[in-house]
């Protein structure tokens, strides 16, 4: 398995004005904000999507609720893991989750499928690429080369020992 980079979108993203400014303030890398704010995007949309177009004016009037902080706590938990970890783990999906479970008073929002939507979103923000490899410690360095230089000497020795003459002695 390789490890995982920023897409072209969200290094786009990145790129923006806004994003680099609140990046800046917040004291963090313009990807991290990027990413965010794409989880923004992928949240609403996975909400919405998963339900009923009916419901949709109540749903939306809950969200705009001041009171309700469903996206504002779910973005803090994302940009809270970036932060601090530097990636979002499974601890933030499963939050994530039941902040979502607030929602459930509208009658047509399907949670499971909110959720299934919105992290197959974020797998968008992301791509793998094949992992580097792996730097060796300087200790293990050490040993590669104490292997090596004993392993020459040894050479040496043996091709000395198996000249009959020696004419480096020779007067």
């Amino acid at each position: 398995m390789g490890r995982l980079e920023f897409s072209p979108q969200i290094l786009s993203l990145a790129q923006l004005p806004h994003v680099q400014i609140a990046a800046k303030a917040a004291d963090v890398p313009p990807e991290y904000k990027a990413v965010q704010e794409a989880a923004k995007r992928f949240l609403i949309a996975a909400i919405f999507t998963a339900t009923d177009k009916s419901d949709h004016e109540m749903l939306y009037y809950m969200l705009a609720n001041p009171e309700n902080k469903v996206i504002t706590e779910a973005l803090r938990v994302i940009g809270v893991a970036l932060k601090h970890k530097g990636k979002i783990e499974i601890e933030e999906f499963k939050y994530i989750d039941d902040i979502l479970g607030d929602l459930e008073q509208v009658p047509s929002f399907n949670r499971n499928k909110a959720m299934y939507l919105f992290i197959e979103k974020m797998a968008e923000a992301f791509r793998e690429v094949e992992a580097p490899e792996i730097p060796l410690t300087k200790e293990e360095l050490r040993e590669i080369v104490r292997e090596e230089v004993k392993a020459a000497l040894e050479e040496y020795i043996e091709r000395l020992s198996t000249v009959k003459e020696k004419p480096y002695l020779v007067r």
